[in-house]
């Protein structure tokens, strides 16, 4: 029994000093787990600081030429292909440019009355010169073909069918062996843009004979004449 009493009254003493030594055991536990918060917070703080710059490291330049790459060997059964030489050229000596060659002096024709309308076939001389007699061997010009009023005036626009006119064209041609000729207009009065169309249209048609002197046509020798529109189409000869 009193054994017994003894214990308990120990366990009543032993009990509280258990409670604040647990309590207290508990406080030290607490307090250094906020120390060790404090002290760990910065160092986490500052590793994600350090951490988070993306760093770029630039190289420097490198003002050395890359070295060429290695050319392989050509193989020994190959032979470089030699280009077969280029033919000369043979070039053409220039010749000198010759002088043009100047014009003969235009046919001087005298003017010869023509009928009115001219007729198809024309039947007007073109005489050069003083007439036949004045150059010996010299055939003048003559008209193979001119224009009828009824192939002529559908060469112009109808507005100028019924205007009062009275054009005349003076014209320098090159008479071909074929009778065909090449004309240009030295003169027109007045100035009717619509009659100078028609007459334009219409000098192909004409055919005319070259003067021929010796019995050979003189090719390269001008030939003037006269294109006269009004109420008729009339083909005269130009004298000089």
């Amino acid at each position: 029994m009193g054994t017994m009493a003894m214990r308990s009254a120990w366990d009543d003493e032993e009990r509280p000093m258990v409670r604040r030594a647990s309590t207290l055991a508990l406080v030290l536990a607490l307090h250094l787990a906020i120390v060790l918060l404090v002290t760990l917070a910065p160092v986490a703080r500052r590793v994600v600081i350090e951490n988070s710059p993306f760093l770029v490291k630039l190289l420097p330049i490198d003002r050395e030429p890359a070295p060429a790459l290695p050319v392989p060997p050509a193989r020994a059964g190959a032979q470089p292909a030699t280009p077969a030489p280029a033919k000369p050229v043979e070039v053409q000596p220039i010749s000198p440019s010759l002088a043009p060659k100047p014009l003969p002096r235009p046919v001087d024709v005298r003017p010869v009355a023509l009928p009115a309308p001219v007729p198809a076939n024309g039947s007007g001389d073109i005489v050069i010169g003083g007439g036949r007699s004045a150059l010996p061997g010299l055939q003048p010009p003559r008209w193979v073909r001119t224009l009828t009023d009824d192939e002529f005036f559908p060469l112009m626009d109808e507005d100028l069918w019924r205007v009062p006119m009275d054009v005349t064209f003076r014209l320098r041609c090159l008479v071909a062996a074929d009778t065909r000729i090449d004309c240009r207009i030295l003169s027109e009065s007045p100035t009717i843009p619509g009659v100078r169309k028609a007459v334009l249209r219409g000098l192909p048609l004409l055919r005319m004979r070259p003067p021929m002197r010796d019995g050979r046509p003189l090719i390269d020798q001008p030939v003037e004449f006269e294109w006269r529109v009004g109420v008729h189409s009339r083909f005269s000869a130009l004298g000089g």
